[in-house]
């Protein structure tokens, strides 16, 4: 018990840095005041294509929803008949970091710092709640946020770097904790080495001695279990020959008998003779 409880301290100990970042990177929300400026959701899209047609018809819905819908803007690209705003979404997927264009698909839908590509058919219902409640909690976000910053409107006029190695504020945060977490687990491997060699050389010899002592008492018990065994046909024997004994003193006493009978038969025949 006590082993496992200085592993999980020393586990705990290394685990608290991920902590104390994780507490740093919560946001608090707070109310929405509808006297806030509505900020810009951006949708890139093709005019033929049907997973646009499904997100579409939710921005649709979701324009209705007087929970949302004082927050943004919709502002809208078609990109597969219009090179300029194809152009501009390859300039927002490059900032993002995705070069390759195989990956730059359409619906593609930009909210402050939170970017998706694609969107699941109603059909899908897991995964289609997963998508428009990301959308939700990218609205409120980005509303509350008194650090939002229109990326689209600025990449689109050129004043935010494309080239950018730190993009977005969640960018950062998410390799600081990346770094973190490498750094606990290394501490985690190097304190787990230290503790196991010491743990083998102080507690094994122990357990071994423990284990020898056993066999050598397990041992010491199986001769005598042996020595009882073996008394019991003594016994037997004993016995039979005792009974031996007693039907050899009978058979004794019967010659015996016959014997004394034999005399007075003869000696009755000598006197009639006589």
């Amino acid at each position: 018990m006590k082993r496992v409880f200085k592993v999980l301290l020393v586990l705990l100990v290394a685990m608290m840095p991920m902590f104390a970042v994780n507490a740093k990177t919560k946001t608090t929300t707070t109310t929405a005041d509808t006297s806030k400026p509505k900020i810009n959701f951006y949708v890139f899209y093709g005019a033929e294509c049907g997973h646009c047609a499904d997100l579409s018809a939710f921005l649709t819905e979701l324009e209705k929803d007087s929970e949302y819908n004082y927050m943004y803007n919709l502002v809208k690209y078609e990109t597969w008949h219009n090179s300029e705003n194809a152009s501009l979404m390859v300039k927002v997927f490059n900032y993002f970091g995705v070069t390759d264009e195989k990956q730059m698909g359409v619906p593609l839908y930009v909210i402050g710092d939170f970017q998706s590509s694609g969107f699941p058919s109603p059909s899908y219902t897991e995964n289609y709640e997963a998508a428009t409640k990301a959308i939700k909690e990218a609205i409120k976000k980005a509303y509350n946020n008194a650090n939002y910053k229109d990326l689209v409107a600025g990449i689109g006029q050129g004043t935010i770097d494309i080239t950018d190695a730190d993009k977005t504020e969640d960018s950062k945060k998410t390799n600081d904790i990346i770094g973190y977490v490498i750094i606990g687990i290394v501490v985690i491997v190097i304190i787990a080495i230290i503790f196991g060699r010491s743990k083998s050389d102080t507690y094994y010899p122990v357990e071994d001695d423990e284990d020898e002592e056993v066999e050598e008492k397990a041992e010491e018990v199986k001769p005598v279990a042996t020595k009882v065994a073996v008394k019991k046909p003594a016994a037997k024997k004993t016995t039979t020959t005792a009974k031996k004994t007693t039907t050899a003193k009978k058979t004794t006493k019967t010659t015996s008998a016959k014997k004394t009978t034999t005399k007075k038969t003869t000696t009755k025949k000598n006197t009639k003779k006589k």
